[in-house]
């Protein structure tokens, strides 16, 4: 995992790809909203660090477990 501690988990998602095939066509999505930052503790200046992390129980990898490339951004009003 690129990114540390403290951890926040989303709700539970589901991609909504075919489970017919391995296809990967499905996707997570979350809305980072100012109501979120704010919950957090998270003001203008403030850098955010984030990644998916999700299991496929049809996943050929060591424990079914995916990552997303991760992603940096500074919070700005």
């Amino acid at each position: 995992m690129c990114v540390g501690w403290p951890l926040r988990r989303t709700p539970v998602q589901a991609s909504l790809g075919a489970s017919s095939a391995n296809d990967c066509t499905g996707g997570y999505s979350f809305l980072f909203s100012s109501q979120y930052a704010a919950a957090n503790g998270l003001g203008p200046g403030s850098t955010v660090y984030a990644q998916y992390w999700s299991r496929d129980p049809s996943g050929s990898n060591p424990g079914n477990r995916n990552l997303s490339n991760a992603i940096a951004f500074t919070w700005a009003p």
